[in-house]
């Protein structure tokens, strides 16, 4: 991730942070929890998934935790939006959403699936979820978590990425 004049680089092998200075090329590793992943700048924090069932809140300037946030399941992915943080949790079949104002989950969104990947976009926020052997799925909510709709990759023998063929692309739209 890039901001708060660093680049912010997660470091799975010894659960670790870099920041490397725009301005000068320094880096500086800070210890975070275990298996450190998904990471993000919002509100003038880094945002990472890090450790069992949290999200660690950084301060960019001190490179201290300002805030642990108990998310109820392993994170996976994280991606930053101009008024929240998104996690996926796999173990549980969820994304959540945290206001960055309160540091606290506001809305848990049940899949039923194994989230993985998530993106925000201009209007809407997509998660990536996989279905073993069927096919696979991205889902899609308005930024207030409200659904959207879904694209579903059905599997009909075309390969589109090692595990996961397709060659059937439906939209299907979620009622609201």
């Amino acid at each position: 991730a890039v901001g708060e004049r660093a680049v912010w680089v997660v470091n799975g092998g010894d659960a670790s942070v870099s920041r490397v200075s725009l301005s000068d090329g320094s880096v500086q590793r800070i210890p975070v929890g275990l298996a450190p992943g998904g990471i993000g700048i919002v509100f003038g924090s880094v945002w990472l998934t890090a450790g069992k069932n949290t999200i660690w809140r950084l301060n960019p300037e001190t490179r201290q935790v300002d805030e642990i946030i108990d998310v109820g399941g392993s994170p996976f992915g994280l991606t930053v939006g101009p008024d929240a943080v998104w996690a996926t949790l796999p173990d549980t079949g969820t994304v959540v959403r945290i206001d960055p104002r309160r540091n606290q989950v506001v809305k848990r969104i049940r899949l039923g699936f194994k989230p993985l990947t998530i993106v925000v976009g201009p209007d809407a926020v997509w998660v990536a979820v996989a279905i073993v052997g069927f096919a696979a799925c991205a889902f899609a909510f308005t930024r207030n978590a409200t659904p959207a709709g879904t694209v579903t990759f059905i599997d009909n023998g075309g390969a589109i990425a090692p595990g996961v063929t397709a060659t059937t692309i439906k939209t299907n739209p979620v009622a609201t």
